[in-house]
């Protein structure tokens, strides 16, 4: 038998979870729609000066809400990963 408390908290994990996926779908398709635009103005996929502040922007937010900036720059990494991905495969479709 499960404790009550400990179900009510993973129900709210799961409801967590939830949101997260739901916004990284939203990101994806904001990331499918520069692409687009990327392709209209001629740029690269990749713009290391533009990916350095939103790592930075991660790691502040991060750790302003109490998270570990090593955490945030793996998530960041991961997250840019997938938008880079999603974006190439965009631009050559």
């Amino acid at each position: 038998m499960t404790d009550p408390i400990l179900q009510a908290l993973r129900s709210q994990i799961d409801e967590i979870d939830q949101q997260l996926i739901e916004c990284l779908a939203k990101r994806v398709q904001v990331s499918t729609e520069i692409a687009s635009r990327k392709r209209v103005v001629a740029t690269p996929v990749l713009q290391n000066d533009r990916a350095a502040v939103v790592s930075d922007n991660y790691v502040r937010l991060g750790q302003r809400l109490g998270l570990n900036a090593d955490f945030m720059r793996k998530l960041y990494r991961v997250v840019h990963a997938e938008s880079c991905r999603v974006q190439t495969e965009t631009l050559n479709s």
